[in-house]
């Protein structure tokens, strides 16, 4: 509740508990615990099932409904008057933790490149990772992905880019130790099965090491291959 009360009146999100708790008693445990978060998935967009969607959408209207007629919206404030949609970014995560769901989470893209970055923006975002995220999903866009890192960081490279049918991962390291053969070999593989059609993503802090060879085998950066470890520091 700190990091809303932050930033929005605190009154509407005090209305949206007590809704919750003559609705929809049992959510109040899901609430209140994701409320003393310090995070939280924002700018309501997300993929699901038909099936959770619907009822997300069902049991979110109907919380947020209820709350319009019981609070005074102040159309005044530009900000603020969007308070459903900041509330509503809440209540996503309260569904989640409620129905026990798990859920990954993708790089963002700002197409308003050229506008001010707003307060407290994502800190990846504001660092030029929207820039860099655009050229990720030009480079990834319609082909199959290669991962190249180590294997124990596996788990947590499939939580930041999810691999799809077709999509693999290559170790790039034998006994603790760089071993780039098996990598060029397939590259060049891959070359011959059909120009452009892998994209080979790197997490690896031996990039600047691996690029020369890459580049003397004829790969080309930013089309061929691209260094992913930014992503990581997220």
């Amino acid at each position: 509740m700190e990091m809303y009360q932050r930033y929005h009146r605190a009154s509407d999100l005090a209305m949206l508990r007590r809704i919750l708790s003559e609705r929809y008693p049992d959510y109040l445990p899901a609430f209140d615990e994701v409320m003393q978060r310090q995070e939280m998935h924002g700018r309501n967009m997300f993929l699901t099932s038909r099936y959770h969607f619907l009822s997300y959408a069902e049991w979110l209207l109907d919380v947020l409904l209820r709350l319009e007629k019981r609070i005074a919206i102040p159309y005044e404030d530009k900000y603020q008057r969007r308070l459903f949609g900041f509330l509503a970014e809440r209540m996503c995560d309260v569904y989640l933790r409620r129905h026990h769901l798990t859920s990954s989470t993708l790089p963002l893209v700002q197409l308003d490149l050229d506008k001010a970055v707003p307060r407290d923006y994502d800190r990846q975002i504001a660092q030029g990772g929207a820039q860099r995220t655009l050229q990720l999903w030009r480079f990834l866009r319609g082909r199959r992905l290669t991962a190249a890192g180590r294997e124990s960081d596996m788990p947590r490279l499939s939580r930041l880019l999810p691999l799809r049918e077709g999509d693999r991962f290559i170790s790039l390291y034998r006994d603790g130790r760089l071993y780039l053969s098996a990598l060029l070999e397939d590259m060049k593989q891959q070359a011959q099965q059909g120009a452009g059609r892998t994209a080979y993503l790197f997490f690896t802090p031996h990039y600047q090491e691996i690029r020369p060879h890459l580049l003397q085998v004829g790969c080309r950066e930013g089309v061929d291959f691209m260094d992913g470890m930014w992503l990581t520091e997220r």
